[in-house]
Order: C-alpha cells, then structure tokens, then sequence
C-alpha cells in the first residue's frame, strides 16, 4: 500500500484529495504490484521521449522515489536522463534552481550563491522565487548577514512564480507524449482516455509535490520579526508580493502567515485577519468537498478533471474558486464562521 498512501497523501497537498486510497484504481483494481509495474512502464516510456533537460530531470526523479525499488535497468536509466538535465542546467531556471536546492551545500560561500543569483536574474529575471532557492545555500544560523542579504532581494523582485505547476506541466506534458494525450488535460482526452489521463495525472503531481517545495521553512525563520526586527518592512513587501502572486495554495498559505509574523500597523492587522478568516473559510470547504466522493466511484470524476485541468491551464488558486462556486460555496466566510481546532 506504500504507493497508494504516499500517492494520496501528494494529491491531497494539491488539492486532488478523496477519501480513499484508491488514487490509480477503485476497490476491484489490481494489485499494488501490478500499480507499481504501471507506474514505471509510464515514466520508461516517458524517458524514451524527452525533449527537454527538465522533462529529463523529472522523470529521474519519478524513478528515484524514496521506498522504491530501482533495478539496473532504472538506474542506467536514471543516469542517462541526469546526463540529459546537467547538459541543459544552464539554460534553464527551473533546473538551476531544482537541481540547487538538490545538490547545494548548506554553508557554501556567499560568492558561489551570488554569481548563482546573478545567473538565475539573466534567466527569470525579477523572480522572488530565485532568492527563495538560493537560501538553501545558507548557513542555518538565520542571525548570519546572508539573510539580510536574501531578504532584500527577495523585497526587490518584481513578482513571484513559484515551480509547482511549471513542474507539474511539464511531468504531465512528458507522460502524456508517452500515451498519445494531448500536452495538457483536454476534454476529449478525459471522455476517451480517462484511464490513461489520470495515471498521467496522479504522477505528474506527485513528482512535482515530491520534488518542487522551495525554501519556504528558510524564509519564514528568517522572517521572524520577534528576532530579527530590522527585517520587517522586506519580509512584509515579500509576504505581499506572495499573496499577489500565488499560483497555488501552498503559496498563498505561507504569504498569509508570513503577513500575519510581519504586518504592525492596526488597520494592516485587521485586513490580513479577513484574509486569514477567508482563506481558512475556502480550504475548510474545499476539504469537506475533495473528501465528500463516495467510495468505489470511478478513478477519476469530471470534477476533479475539471479542477486538474483548470490548475494546469490557469493555476491552482482559480481551480479552486471554480470547484467552491460550482458548490455555491462564496469566497468569503460568513460572519459567524469560527475554524475547527
């Protein structure tokens, strides 16, 4: 049940959750072996095909999953797909950052991380998001002139994209290639290939959920404004600049607590405690619908297509509002509205 549990629990970070394990196949399926066996025909096929150091990088990753088992084949595999993203690194933001954060040294001297800024700005030029991968370069003491440093340039950046979904795209677009399906979720793909699409899908995201969370704990130690005071207007502008420009749930989730540690001003104070009322509003009653499929229905139901497509085409946040408006659920909490705890 080891893929089915680590499956579910990717899906229900990013909003594809339901109540049951069934996240390839309903109650009468096949074995998890015979899963498993599915799974890595899908990404063998997919490697056979790449057409980018990212798709590359990915797919390596999906053969890698911790608690799997890889056999010679996997692993000549991996290596040659690693050899296919290192050759493209430099070109690439997404890689330069993933592979980053992956391989990079905590400690390493700030004259690595700066020129690595420096390429990341040529690359994406003006994305919060650059910073962000560089603190995992930092030493853990957030006391260290490094941060003030990081935190002001992450202040300076002019938007924030994150790479979840340029991740999950990507990883759908190369499984897809393998299946014949269309690069990203189509309507007529769903009505006539609704198995093959939600294999595709389901790993598309758990790669991208797997592999694609920034240094978001670095970030919000280093905006502790308790400690580090002098911090407080750039790590305000950052949680701002997040909560703008959130493509998915998780962003907007850190922006909103990042402006709940930094916001001072009374009238500051009272509008993110609206955000927060509304937000908690919207993710309770996202949860009570993605948990609300019966068990034993179908793999994948035209609203969670839906919701996938939308989050692929547009992003996760507008998937979101479409899933709470189709149930008549309004984006902001009633007056009386109080979280569980």
């Amino acid at each position: 049940m080891m893929l089915f549990r680590w499956l579910f629990i990717t899906l229900l970070f990013t909003g594809q959750a339901r109540a049951q394990d069934e996240a390839f196949t309903d109650a009468d399926a096949a074995s998890d072996a015979e899963q498993m066996q599915a799974y890595h025909t899908l990404l063998h096929a997919a490697a056979q095909q790449v057409t980018s150091g990212r798709e590359a990088w990915l797919l390596a990753k999906g053969l890698s999953i911790p608690g799997t088992q890889t056999t010679e084949h996997d692993r000549a595999m991996i290596a040659a797909l690693h050899a296919r993203a290192d050759s493209a690194r430099d070109s690439d933001p997404l890689l330069l950052r993933l592979m980053t954060a992956d391989t990079g040294v905590r400690g390493s001297a700030p004259e690595q991380a700066d020129a690595l800024f420096a390429q990341l700005d040529a690359l994406d030029p003006g994305n919060a998001i650059n910073t962000l991968a560089l603190m995992s370069l930092a030493p853990k003491d957030y006391a260290d002139p490094i941060y003030d440093q990081r935190v002001q340039e992450m202040a300076a950046a002019s938007h924030y994209r994150s790479d979840f979904l340029t991740m999950t795209r990507a990883s759908y677009g190369a499984l897809a290639r393998a299946r014949d399906l269309a690069a990203l979720p189509s309507e007529s793909d769903f009505t006539s290939r609704a198995s093959d699409m939600a294999m595709a899908s389901a790993t598309a995201v758990s790669i991208a959920a797997a592999w694609s969370l920034p240094g978001y704990q670095h970030l919000i130690k280093a905006c502790d404004i308790s400690l580090f005071p002098a911090r407080t207007d750039s790590c305000q502008r950052i949680a701002e600049l997040m909560f703008k420009d959130a493509d998915t749930l998780m962003d907007r989730m850190i922006a909103v607590s990042l402006l709940e540690r930094t916001v001072t001003d009374p009238a500051d104070r009272a509008r993110v405690q609206v955000l927060r009322q509304d937000f908690d509003w919207q993710l309770a009653a996202f949860q009570e619908i993605s948990l609300s499929r019966p068990y034993g229905a179908i793999l994948m139901s035209g609203e969670e297509f839906r919701y996938f497509a939308t989050m692929l085409h547009r992003d996760e946040i507008v998937a979101m509002r479409d899933l709470l408006a189709a149930h008549s659920v309004p984006l902001q909490a009633p007056a009386d509205w109080q979280p569980r705890k």
